[in-house]
């Protein structure tokens, strides 16, 4: 989905195992835009980016909210702790921007491919994306949980669902096998969300597509 983009976003971008192939599919044509709290993690992706002499990544050390100019901290550990809001000044704050706010600041055209994996916060990233989905209208890859993504009445019902199909988006889920089956050279499967039945741990969801 990659292919010849101008731009791509990777919310929760980690240590840059996505941003990584990202930007090096796109290294003729376009720009990777990373959003990683963690300053460790941040500085990894920058790392990591050298060691693969791609110079056509920004990192941000921002976490993407419905709302710019929050405050938000970590709850958990790592690569699964998700975010919550703040009013305290402290050390380890972390402040938000939205996709739109960010967007209109780099004045960002051509954004073909939006990833987010934020442990639970994808909702609000996409709301603070929905200007940006309308015009640029990206394939969407994003997490949902069920512990913050209500799926008690089908998936097809879960608030990041709905939304997604209030922007004119066909959304699907991903087969998921935890590592419990080598998928190797498989092709990707993609699941409609009424025939999807899906029992995870609480700290953990799977994958979908909206296109």
């Amino acid at each position: 989905f990659s292919k010849g983009a101008k731009n791509v976003i990777i919310a929760g971008a980690y240590f840059g195992d996505q941003t990584i192939p990202v930007a090096n599919n796109i290294k003729s044509t376009g720009c990777c835009h990373a959003f990683e709290p963690n300053k460790n993690n941040s500085d990894l992706i920058i790392e990591n980016a050298a060691l693969n002499n791609l110079n056509n990544i920004v990192v941000n050390h921002l976490a993407l909210w419905n709302k710019s100019n929050e405050k938000l901290v970590f709850e958990g550990e790592d690569a699964l702790a998700s975010t919550i809001e703040t009013k305290e000044d402290n050390a380890n704050v972390l402040h938000t921007i939205t996709v739109d706010d960010y967007v209109k600041q780099q004045q960002l055209s051509g954004i073909a491919l939006l990833m987010i994996d934020v442990e639970g916060s994808e909702i609000k990233v996409l709301q603070g994306a929905v200007e940006t989905l309308k015009l640029n209208k990206p394939v969407v890859v994003f997490e949902t949980h069920s512990l913050y993504d209500d799926w008690s009445n089908g998936l097809e019902n879960s608030p990041s669902v709905l939304l997604m199909k209030s922007l004119g988006y066909e959304v699907f889920a991903v087969r998921e096998f935890h590592q419990n089956i080598d998928t190797g050279n498989m092709p990707i499967e993609l699941l409609p969300l009424d025939k999807t039945y899906c029992v995870t741990p609480p700290h953990h969801g799977f994958n979908m597509l909206a296109v």
